[in-house]
């Protein structure tokens, strides 16, 4: 050491450059082999990718459903956690900005915390939030739209129709917004409902032209259900309006749209 020193007063060295070179050598100091502690370096690789899935798993499926303010509380939390390891990032780099995985773990948790809830959301409203919707309505069975009217069932997720019951492609129209909007009307064995008027439409988007209707599971045979559309129904209700005048048949106020498909489950008769 005395021998070191006396070098550092030839060479005319700073004395802080002098404190930096007689400090114990780090791992983040190029050419020098440090055993290191490989516990914090898989926290630090592998706990920022715990929060994302945490909190994309919190956001988007039934916790934000069934309880929306015990998710938005546990989000809250995760930044919180996050703002605590920036301020232990920003006092590290005051103190000894040598080391670098504070900072890289205060990154990595914001990255996780915020891409994990707006992609958890994005998820939740465009799937998942459909599916519970429709979970939690009635499910129908055995019905005959020539007896029944699409207000008693406004209520429902599922419906299965009646033997007999399927789509009227002779009748099928679209409306075009940026992307078309099909229709058809569903019908039953005798081809008019006893109302007269036409209450149950299968819809889809961009699978239909003048000619044909091909929405859906229409091209199986054995489709007799459909999913009743909960939103978004604006577009289809001008494209009924439009088939209407063409094929000159009456409408109700109260339109169910449906997204024809085959289920194989269909429960027993009545609600």
């Amino acid at each position: 050491m005395a021998k070191a020193a006396e070098d550092d007063e030839k060479s005319g060295l700073h004395p802080l450059l002098k404190d930096r070179l007689h400090r114990p050598r780090s791992v983040f100091s190029p050419g020098h082999r440090i055993r290191m502690n490989i516990l914090p370096m898989f926290l630090n690789i592998f706990l920022p990718w715990g929060v994302f899935i945490f909190c994309l798993g919190i956001t988007s499926f039934w916790v934000m459903y069934t309880k929306p303010s015990l998710a938005y509380a546990l989000v809250g939390c995760c930044i919180f956690i996050w703002l605590v390891t920036v301020l232990i990032a920003i006092n590290r780099r005051r103190n000894d900005p040598e080391p670098a995985w504070y900072t890289y773990f205060a990154v990595m948790t914001g990255i996780a915390v915020f891409g994990g809830f707006f992609l958890g959301m994005n998820i939740f409203k465009n799937f998942s939030l459909p599916y519970y919707m429709v979970k939690d309505l009635k499910v129908i069975g055995h019905l005959d739209v020539n007896q029944e009217r699409g207000q008693n069932v406004m209520d429902s997720g599922i419906v299965y129709f009646a033997d007999g019951n399927g789509l009227d492609p002779t009748r099928s129209w679209h409306f075009k917004h940026g992307t078309v909007y099909c229709v058809a009307p569903i019908v039953g064995a005798g081809g008019l409902p006893e109302s007269g008027s036409f209450d149950f439409w299968a819809v889809g988007k961009d699978c239909c032209s003048q000619e044909s209707f091909e929405c859906g599971d229409v091209m199986i045979p054995e489709a007799r259900s459909g999913e009743l559309l909960t939103d978004s129904t604006g577009d289809y209700r001008l494209a009924v309006t439009m088939a209407t005048v063409k094929y000159g048949v009456k409408t109700p106020i109260q339109l169910v749209f449906v997204t024809w498909t085959k289920k194989t489950m269909v429960p027993d008769p009545g609600r």
